[in-house]
């Protein structure tokens, strides 16, 4: 500069870096090329968004300063993941019927009712039998109580 004096930035950077690389980058709705990418931009506050193939989108405010560089990264999350397996509760059931009946679960057999049983929180096929009676078959989704503890009354025709 002719006078001696120092130039004023009028400017900043805005660095957008995503883990994987490659995303789509939007500043306030106005496409910036892909990741990672640099621009150049009066100070102010600037929406942000990254999108990438079979990842899940992301958005984000930036402040930008004139004279800085404002760095904006995002780690992608898959949407393709593997879903998250979460351990199967179990309990004991109370299987309770008006006339005693032979009981099966799941095809194995779980003596007579009433009967208490332990298994698995989730949908089991049920099949019960009263002498003399065809037998009833119900799937059911069992759910336990904080406690552990649930009851199912059966109401089969006879």
């Amino acid at each position: 500069n002719p006078w001696g004096t120092e130039a004023v930035a009028t400017e900043g950077t805005l660095e957008v870096t995503t883990t994987p690389a490659g995303a789509a980058v939007t500043v306030n709705g106005r496409g910036r090329g892909n990741s990672p990418a640099r621009v150049t931009l009066a100070p102010g506050q600037y929406e942000v968004r990254v999108v990438l193939a079979d990842h899940f989108p992301q958005t984000r405010v930036v402040s930008l300063v004139a004279g800085a560089t404002a760095k904006a990264t995002f780690a992608l999350e898959s949407s393709k993941a593997a879903p998250t397996v979460v351990a199967a509760t179990s309990g004991t059931l109370n299987v309770i019927t008006a006339t005693p009946a032979a009981l099966w679960i799941d095809g194995v057999s779980k003596g007579r009712t009433p009967t208490t049983v332990t298994l698995a929180e989730g949908s089991h096929a049920f099949k019960l039998q009263i002498d003399g009676q065809p037998p009833h078959e119900e799937r059911f989704d069992v759910k336990f109580n904080s406690d552990g503890k649930a009851t199912k009354f059966f109401n089969m025709a006879q």
